[in-house]
């Protein structure tokens, strides 16, 4: 009788079923795996409608990039990137404390939504990162990417932060913790002496996009239209 070794036998494809609420189960996974669940679970919060369904999969999209993270090197001030491993927002009765992931990342493609194309980055000499700052069971979040340019022909170096994306539970909602989520942008930006913050402003519902550019006017954005998206722009040399 010829037994079957562990090398030969048919490795099962992950199930998004069987991560979707325990996605602490992610860690099980190579990263790989791990980007084929996101990429399925990213398709499928494009066709649900708003509510406690598309939530679930939102919370395991930010839990699979937290992962992703975490595999990556972790970059701090040995990087001389300037960011905390926790920040805190405060809710009616208490407050969350949000953890931070860091890594590396080769992409500079959002720079083209404040103008800066590609042709002009000295990439040899620039540097990308992604930082995510998430609660524990992904009931807030928000997603930054920080860039540490060189324009070729410049010796100066230039750095931009820009919000990914943010997002609150609905249970959690009316704590003003997006307000909150903005202040820790500006923190870090500050932080990297980042000369600008800017964002691509996507509502989860399109009717709250009016919603969404008042709350970043109040933080003192200014929102601009590019190529059909509506973009919040803050320059942190303004008062």
């Amino acid at each position: 009788m010829k037994l079957e070794s562990g090398h030969e036998r048919n490795h099962e494809e992950p199930r998004l079923a069987d991560y979707l609420e325990a996605p602490d189960k992610l860690q099980e996974l190579d990263p790989i795996e791990i980007q084929d669940l996101l990429e399925k679970a990213e398709a499928m919060a494009r066709e649900i409608p708003t509510g406690d369904g598309k939530a679930k999969y939102l919370r395991f999209i930010q839990a699979a990039k937290v992962r992703t993270l975490k595999g990556a090197s972790l970059v701090r001030q040995s990087n001389n990137i300037q960011i905390n491993d926790e920040y805190d927002v405060m809710i009616a009765g208490g407050k969350i404390t949000l953890q931070t992931t860091a890594g590396e990342i080769l992409s500079f493609s959002d720079l083209a939504n404040i103008g800066l194309r590609s042709a002009e980055i000295d990439y040899n000499q620039s540097s990308a990162f992604s930082i995510g700052i998430t609660e524990k069971d992904q009931q807030c979040w928000i997603n930054l990417r920080l860039f540490k340019v060189l324009k070729k022909g410049e010796s100066a170096e230039r750095k931009y932060l820009y919000i990914a994306d943010r997002y609150v539970i609905p249970q959690l909602r009316g704590n003003k913790i997006g307000e909150q989520l903005l202040k820790i942008a500006d923190e870090i930006a500050q932080a990297n002496n980042c000369e600008l913050i800017f964002a691509t402003l996507v509502p989860e519902n399109f009717i709250d996009l009016e919603q969404l550019k008042r709350g970043h006017e109040k933080s003192k954005y200014k929102i601009t239209t590019k190529d059909g998206k509506v973009i919040a722009i803050k320059k942190l040399n303004e008062s």
